[in-house]
């Protein structure tokens, strides 16, 4: 590939060990920007989290990891994707030993102050990599949540070979975070069905970057072992090849060694064949020599997706060239376009910024699974189907941004419960920043209110008054449920078990007896709609009372949520 915005490293200035010396090594031109980057998250640590101690990251006294690592990161994205790195780095240490050392000395509110405090921080993050492109930054945001909920933190131990190890240690690292966060870097969309694909060039490559932080962190790992550790093993390469081996550490390091160096040629190699094979299919194959191939999306200079809403340097400055054609017969544009009335339509990439935020965030699909079931049994065409799930979801995600309860009661937990992140302060949704927390209280209460008008558009495609009815009338049901709950909490009064059934019975039950009756109505059988509605409001009565124990008798329900 072309490299346009780094430059080569001298080898005789740096030492790699001879470990990748068939490799070249490549370093940002705009290197600094790391560094700010990296800076920047330890400032905003500091401030919004707590103090730093005996931490380092990207920064190093001769290059900045990013800078080195992904030496062709687009320039205008090189600080925040340090910033990102920077922060995984600084969540990974709050698994370390140290850090609970420091929580023993607070109390519990304190410790979800601190939770809280770095889930804003993170929010921060969030929103600055939507903005610099929000398709390929959802993509990289799917992918957090494992690094976040602290899969990379998590250890495993009693391996007994190095070959049991690695397949660990390469997950335990974060590799799809970090190829996310490259791809990202570097402005390409790869899907994951690409990816998984690619895996058999790129497991090499992991397996390396696995054995070489193995390798140079051995001495800390092993300090924070000898010291904190509660287990016999420890999940470090050298440690297992001391094990398997029966050698010494500097033995071990060595053999370490030598598997880096045969990890990079297989790397290589693999790479080799893939080009050669690609060459001589290509050549071969009817695919390209006797049918012409598929049109493609477009797709930018390192192979990404155009994106419509980025607006080059070039077609900016030529939009304002001027046709005096146009502008010549017309009085208005001597006035301006105070008087035009056919002016352009505003774009809806704001409105929809919360809701495709929503929809990025891990789900159980619970009503989709609930719409299959029911198909089996009532037949439904499968366009209509789609239809239907559209629907619910959208109606769902609007409801997962909306706000209504006060802050200092806890919401019931319901399908239809997330109406209670803005008023009940709730900075986390499932693992992640709550969607006010990344856009503000105002812009997510439109953004939700804008997807009830786009459901209702929606359900109109199904082509049924009846199924119109049965829309307004379940989003009504939905909503007086819906008042008799925060009339309840706000003037704490405790119903009784009837009201509360009753209430459950509209509220939560609304959208599984809306896809009910939906289904029942596009069914080309005949089926007896009533008992299945009674079974719909069991399920909605068990949802709620399900979710309203957890969230009073979990703590990780209130720290996750």
């Amino acid at each position: 590939m072309p490299c346009c915005y780094s430059t080569i490293v001298d080898p005789s200035t740096y030492d790699d060990l001879g470990l990748c010396s068939s490799l070249p090594l490549r370093v940002h031109k705009f290197a600094h920007l790391a560094d700010k980057g990296a800076r920047r998250a330890q400032e905003d640590w500091k401030r919004m989290v707590g103090p730093i101690k005996n931490f380092t990251g990207c920064l190093s006294p001769r290059f900045n990891g990013i800078a080195v690592a992904v030496p062709e990161c687009i320039p205008e994205r090189l600080e925040i994707v340090t910033y990102a790195n920077e922060f995984a780095f600084l969540h990974d240490g709050d698994y370390n030993p140290a850090f609970f050392d420091i929580l023993d000395n607070v109390g519990k509110e304190e410790y979800q102050n601190v939770r809280v405090r770095k889930s804003q921080m993170q929010a921060k993050l969030i929103l600055e990599l939507l903005v610099v492109n929000e398709p390929q930054a959802m993509v990289l945001l799917k992918c957090w949540e494992g690094l976040v909920k602290g899969e990379s933190g998590s250890q495993h131990f009693n391996f007994r070979t190095l070959d049991e190890h690695l397949p660990h240690r390469v997950v335990n690292l974060g590799q799809t975070f970090w190829f996310r966060i490259v791809t990202f870097a570097m402005g390409l969309t790869i899907s994951s069905d690409e990816a998984e694909r690619a895996n058999n060039i790129t497991d090499p490559a992991y397996a390396t970057l696995a054995l070489a932080n193995d390798y140079f962190s051995w001495e800390k790992e092993y300090i924070e072992f000898k010291e904190n550790s509660t287990s016999e093993d420890m999940a470090n390469a050298i440690w297992i090849i001391m094990k398997e081996h029966s050698v010494d550490l500097e033995e071990a390091k060595n053999i370490c060694q030598d598997k880096i160096r045969e990890s990079c040629k297989d790397y290589l190699g693999a790479l080799e064949f893939s080009i050669n094979g690609n060459v001589v299919w290509s050549q071969y194959t009817h695919r390209y020599n006797f049918n012409k191939p598929k049109e493609t999306d477009d797709t930018d200079d390192e192979g990404a997706k155009s994106d419509d809403s980025k607006t080059s340097l070039n077609d900016s400055t030529d939009s304002t060239v001027v046709d005096v054609k146009t502008t010549a017969t017309s009085a208005k544009s001597f006035i301006g376009p105070v008087l035009d009335v056919q002016l352009p339509e505003l774009p809806d990439k704001v409105i929809l910024s919360p809701s495709q935020y929503v929809k990025s965030l891990p789900s159980k699909k619970v009503r989709h699974h609930a719409i299959d079931a029911l198909s089996i049994w009532f037949d439904v065409p499968e366009a209509e189907l789609s239809v239907m799930k559209d629907t619910i979801d959208t109606l769902h995600n609007s409801s997962l941004m909306y706000a209504v309860y006060p802050k200092s009661v806890k919401s019931p937990a319901d399908p239809f419960r997330r109406l209670d992140d803005i008023e009940d302060d709730s900075p986390l949704r499932r693992g992640f920043p709550s969607t006010h927390v990344v856009f503000g209280i105002s812009q997510t209460i439109n953004a939700a209110n804008y997807l009830y008008v786009i459901a209702l558009e929606m359900a109109q495609k199904l082509n049924s008054p009846a199924c119109l009815n049965v829309f307004i009338e379940e989003l009504k049901r939905l909503h007086i449920g819906q008042s008799l709950d925060l009339y309840w909490t706000a003037n704490v009064q405790c119903p009784s078990l009837e009201e509360y059934l009753k209430m459950v019975d509209h509220k939560t039950g609304g959208l599984f007896q809306m896809v009910a009756k939906l289904t029942a109505l596009r069914s080309p059988v005949v089926r007896r709609v009533p008992d299945l509605l009674n079974m719909t409001t069991l399920f909605g009565r068990y949802f709620q009372i399900r979710d309203d124990y957890q969230n009073l008798m979990s703590d990780e329900v209130q720290f996750s949520k």
